[in-house]
């Protein structure tokens, strides 16, 4: 069920909220009988409460970011970008936070969706054998290739996901200045600064162009916040580079880059265009 209000802060309060009264709703219908019960992030803890009383097992499907890491996240990318009022506005409640992390706790299998995450609930103190993979890699991967072909005209470098601060946008924008040979395709959100779309290797696409990926050469993935971003995925089943944080790079290989390193994800795409 999708749940959209009237801002991006007011649409993941309502989709949390709905989670919450899902679970309440929910763990009073689980049957005697129950083995296993499966749950996402914040509409597990009434239903695991109830299932561990009926002896069933609890399996947990992480299918939102840690919300205390995303928290820390925000902070650090608001840090380098103070005039990116966006980064202060988006952060769970804390029992929302609570929440999340109580369900950890009830769960006898936690299903995660990056390597990132796996790794935090590791140091955190969660037994690694109740850690698994959420992923779903194609049959057969397309060869990577080193460089890019020569082409006539710019190459083109898509940002991953919505064009925003916390996206790495800021990051993506800084590379222009640098390598004009580039263009960088974006898509806009609410939140993006009309005034970064101005400069001229900047195009705007749709969705649809994020989700084909033609005429792109490379994904950039360059998120200060944990990401699970589709293109990544259509990229990897075309063959197509992927520069990428380890917050946003999944469980996808990718040539990995620092936060906010702007020189660390040009020498990348440099590597790409070496002859």
């Amino acid at each position: 069920m999708r749940v959209a209000a009237r801002s991006t802060a007011a649409t993941f309060q309502a989709r949390f909220t709905l989670r919450r009264r899902w679970a309440q709703a929910a763990s009073a219908l689980l049957p005697a009988s129950v083995e296993t019960v499966l749950a996402p992030s914040l509409g597990a803890r009434e239903v695991f409460a109830m299932a561990r009383r009926r002896g069933a097992r609890c399996v947990l499907v992480e299918d939102l970011p840690s919300l205390r890491a995303l928290h820390a996240d925000l902070d650090a990318a608001a840090a380098r970008h103070p005039e990116e009022a966006f980064l202060r506005n988006h952060r769970a409640s804390a029992e929302d936070v609570a929440r999340q992390e109580a369900e950890r706790v009830l769960a006898d299998e936690i299903w995660v969706r990056g390597e990132l995450a796996l790794e935090r609930l590791r140091l955190a103190g969660h037994a690694p054998e109740k850690l698994r993979r959420l992923h779903f890699p194609p049959d057969r991967e397309p060869p990577q290739a080193p460089r890019l072909p020569q082409r006539h005209g710019p190459h083109v470098a898509l940002l991953a996901g919505p064009a925003l601060a916390r996206g790495g946008l800021r990051e993506a924008l800084a590379v222009l200045d640098e390598r004009p040979q580039w263009n960088l395709w974006v898509r806009p959100a609410e939140g993006t600064d009309p005034r970064h779309l101005n400069h001229p290797g900047v195009r705007k696409v749709t969705a649809q162009v994020q989700r084909t990926l033609q005429q792109v050469d490379v994904v950039l993935a360059p998120a200060w916040c944990e990401s699970h971003l589709g293109e990544l995925a259509q990229a990897r089943e075309q063959g197509i580079p992927i520069i990428a944080t380890d917050r946003a790079a999944g469980f996808w290989p990718c040539r990995a880059i620092p936060r906010g390193d702007v020189p660390a994800l040009i020498a990348e795409l440099d590597a790409l265009t070496a002859r």
